[in-house]
């Protein structure tokens, strides 16, 4: 067996663990990821990959995407001496006192056990990074990102067709933090021989009321997910933007509840309607806390299970058979307004299992209008995009 201990000092919870996964998928290795001791890497959301069981670290999602496999949680020091035949790799992020001193201690153990053990350090230069220390000869030297913040060693293919899509959110979380959802777009975009321009506008930087400019240029518009409430109204804005002039509109977690309550005001006839967790006091509250008798501890956390409705826009870029999504929300669709909201044509395409408590919605007079409650993103692989994605560019109108 053989440690590979990949250093990489980094603040950006959107880079971490990243190019420890690619060296473990080129070695055919498996990863072992290390506790952080509480510390974290200091960003807000730096823990916001759903796993099996709860939270992790964001970087997770890059061992995943690789590998195609759960990410496994942190494990202590001992365990390396039961370790089966093989290599393993470790990321180790200097940024981490707890990572720091856990890597010396396995390295120490290795030793002891006679099991080898590799240093590989990620050096950040002003194009990317560069690997140096025990590389493996025939793993790239020099990476960096491309336009959908994943990891590449060579020049990003750029493909004759394009398209403008707008990202209502925090360019900065979504490059830095939380690297998913541009990673799906990234990927679906390949598969389909696209080049996606990326735009973004951030509700919680812009004036009161105000909309991004130039909407007509816009082919497609992703509300992504988030803790901030700052980014409610903007993006409750543009989904009403977008629903009137039918651009094509894709809402995640939080990005489905702004769509819905869009929905709301617009055709329900629900002009006060806003949601609970932003505006307390909104007589109409288009999504409530998940009640204790609908989820244990009204927090709905881990890989949930959505059932399609047949018939649906969903059910035939899904399935109609149970599929997982990670979810991680408190809140929920009122059930009493689903019938509302269906008399003004908005369709429940999946309910929570078990529940009578929507997990997606759609528009079916719209191109392409569909909200759902989780973070299908995190199951886009290198390679295989998430189908979600892949249906969403191809309602574009290229």
């Amino acid at each position: 067996m053989t440690l590979w201990l990949v250093e990489h000092d980094t603040v950006h919870p959107a880079e971490d663990m990243m190019l420890a996964a690619a060296l473990a998928d080129a070695l055919g290795a498996g990863v072992v990821t290390l506790d952080t001791g509480g510390g974290g890497l200091g960003a807000y959301e730096a823990r916001q990959h759903v796993t099996d069981v709860g939270l992790g670290l964001n970087g997770l999602f890059w061992i995943e995407w690789y590998s195609n496999a759960s990410a496994k949680g942190p494990l202590p020091p001992g365990v390396i001496a039961t370790w089966a035949q093989g290599d393993w790799v470790v990321p180790v992020n200097p940024a981490v006192s707890a990572q720091a001193d856990m890597a010396r201690r396995l390295a120490d153990r290795a030793e002891q056990l006679d099991q080898p053990v590799q240093h590989v350090i990620i050096e950040q230069g002003q194009d990317g990074w560069h690997v140096a220390g025990d590389c493996p000869a025939d793993f790239p030297k020099h990476w960096q990102r491309d336009a959908y913040g994943r990891p590449v060693a060579d020049p990003p293919v750029h493909h004759a067709t394009q398209a403008n899509i707008l990202i209502v959110g925090s360019e900065h979380r979504q490059r830095q933090t939380y690297p998913a959802v541009l990673a799906a777009l990234g990927d679906a975009a390949d598969a389909l021989g696209l080049t996606l321009t990326l735009r973004f506008w951030d509700p919680a930087e812009a004036s009161p009321n105000s909309l991004p400019d130039d909407l007509r240029d816009l082919d497609g518009i992703v509300l992504p997910g988030g803790a901030d409430m700052d980014q409610v109204a903007g993006q409750i804005r543009v989904a009403r933007a977008a629903i009137a002039a039918d651009i094509p509109l894709l809402g995640l977690c939080l990005g489905m509840q702004t769509l819905t309550t869009a929905v709301a005001q617009m055709r329900a006839g629900f002009n006060d309607a806003n949601m609970e967790e932003a505006a307390p006091d909104a007589e109409t509250k288009v999504f409530r806390r998940l009640a204790q008798s609908e989820v244990t501890g009204g927090f709905r956390i881990g890989r949930g299970r959505a059932h399609p409705v047949a018939g649906t826009r969903l059910a035939a870029i899904l399935g109609e058979a149970e599929v997982q999504v990670p979810v991680n929300h408190r809140y929920v669709l009122d059930p009493v307004l689903h019938d509302s909201l269906r008399r003004a044509g908005l369709v429940i395409s999946a309910w929570q299992e078990g529940a009578t408590l929507a997990d997606a919605v759609e528009l079916p007079d719209q191109r392409f209008c569909i909200g759902l409650q989780g973070h299908p993103e995190l199951l886009t692989r290198r390679h295989r995009p998430h189908p979600l994605f892949t249906a969403f560019l191809k309602a574009l109108d290229l």
